[in-house]
């Protein structure tokens, strides 16, 4: 889906935006300026194939070779500081690692400031795509899980931890056969060994609903990581469902606090091998994980050729021992009393999140007006005054509409005061829950 543009003011939203803030009126596709755009006289772009939070990728032609490929080109914005070095060390790790089972990298360069990263068209869908037609057959998803693992074997012995491993980053290539070629994608947060890191180092990189203990913890990702990840992949292949729901903040804690549930509880008829190696993968302790990516293939591989697999699997599906003070088994009075606190706390705060995002964006418009302000009374032409002016205007009522919108719904702080303290209550009987499954 194109950008969406105001037909009146002109004004330029996101993708998902539907309505202009400032007159009302219903967004069209924007014009978008790179279509047919030659780069460095070789690829010419064609139709959007996606857009992500860096970018957009295109169809495109190789006026070299004749061949379509897939032409990534990251908004001008998020070629800032990381940013930049992110998207450029996405192109070298590309570039560096050949493998079937991750999406190969062609070139990599810039055209009068406009950076791209060229890879191959793949044709197909992504894993969650997939996902949303429900679980998959227990065959296939041995099969992607294999595949996946390889490529992260791949991965893992150059050294580079992919970090953002999920069904959206894992491409179906459509072929004749009754399962498909699997093509992992992004590498755009991969972290490489010896290579200084582009975050801070207790910064929350990766997707909560795929994101490892450690993660949740800001500690540095390892390969363990990614393999926590893989587990996560294949949990929701077989159940159709992630490991945890929720807010993002509720799925983290969960990630870091509460025991997965068993792959059996929700399919039965998913093999007792196959679902012990998911409740390895998705270990607290990375030590308590499969050792290595080539392990897991190799167990995947074995348990096609004998589902049982006993003596593949069971190598390191050993009984997981919890983070410390977690006792084992658990109370199951205690894990649903802990469940049903995580339901308040997410229902709650999903109910609270539209007004915490209109407050959020009212304080953001407070601080653009001061700005805007600021620059109106430093202008120094008749230029730059007018753009201050305008800026200043637009500010100004899209402040209003979100200010009048609270008012009308009668949302004030002494209001939403009641609904925080109930959410912080529900967040504390959670906390205490989870302490009494550990013990405490």
């Amino acid at each position: 889906m194109p950008p969406r543009q105001c037909p009146t003011c002109g004004y330029r939203y996101g993708r998902t935006a539907q309505q202009c803030v400032l007159d009302g009126s219903a967004l069209v596709a924007a014009d978008d300026p790179l279509r047919g755009v030659l780069l460095n006289g070789r690829y010419r772009l064609g139709e959007e194939l996606g857009a992500g939070a860096m970018g957009v990728v295109y169809e495109a032609l190789d006026a070299r070779t004749g061949d379509t490929v897939a032409v990534k080109v990251p908004d001008a914005t998020s070629l800032r500081g990381p940013l930049r070095e992110r998207f450029l060390r996405e192109g070298r790790v590309g570039l560096a690692v050949r493998h079937p089972h991750v999406v190969a990298t062609l070139d990599v360069g810039c055209d009068r400031d406009t950076h791209y990263l060229v890879m191959e068209r793949l044709h197909g869908e992504s894993l969650g795509d997939a996902l949303t037609r429900g679980p998959l057959p227990v065959e296939h998803a041995r099969g992607y899980a294999r595949q996946i693992a390889d490529a992260l074997a791949a991965l893992h012995q150059r050294g580079v931890v992919h970090r953002d491993l999920k069904p959206s980053n894992v491409f179906l290539v459509a072929r004749d056969a009754p399962d498909r070629c699997v093509r992992v994608l992004d590498l755009g947060i991969a972290h490489v060994a010896d290579e200084d890191p582009l975050t801070l180092s207790h910064a929350v990189m990766g997707t909560a609903r795929a994101m490892s203990p450690e993660q949740c913890r800001g500690r540095p990702a390892t390969a363990a990581s990614d393999l926590y990840a893989l587990g996560t992949v294949l949990f929701e292949m077989l159940t159709g469902r992630p490991v945890f729901e929720g807010p993002d903040l509720a799925v983290r804690r969960a990630h870091h606090a509460l025991p997965p549930p068993r792959v059996r509880d929700l399919r039965p008829d998913a093999p007792a091998e196959l679902d012990a190696l998911v409740d390895a993968l998705l270990a607290k302790d990375p030590a308590l994980r499969p050792p290595d990516a080539a392990r897991v293939r190799d167990a995947l591989d074995a348990l096609r050729d004998d589902p049982q697999g006993t003596v593949a699997v069971a190598a390191f599906t050993a009984p997981v021992t919890y983070p410390v003070n977690l006792p084992a088994p658990l109370d199951p009075e205690r894990v649903a009393l802990a469940r049903t606190h995580l339901d308040a706390v997410c229902l709650r705060w999903q109910a609270l999140a539209p007004t915490l995002d209109a407050l959020a964006k009212l304080h953001a418009l407070d601080v653009a007006l001061a700005a805007h302000t600021r620059a109106l009374a430093d202008a120094r032409d008749d230029e730059a005054r007018r753009r201050a002016e305008l800026s200043l205007a637009e500010t100004s009522d899209a402040r209003r509409i979100i200010a009048d919108a609270l008012t009308h719904a009668g949302t004030t702080a002494d209001a939403l005061r009641p609904h925080l303290d109930a959410a912080l209550a529900d967040a504390r009987a959670l906390a205490d829950a989870i302490g009494s499954l550990r013990g405490r």
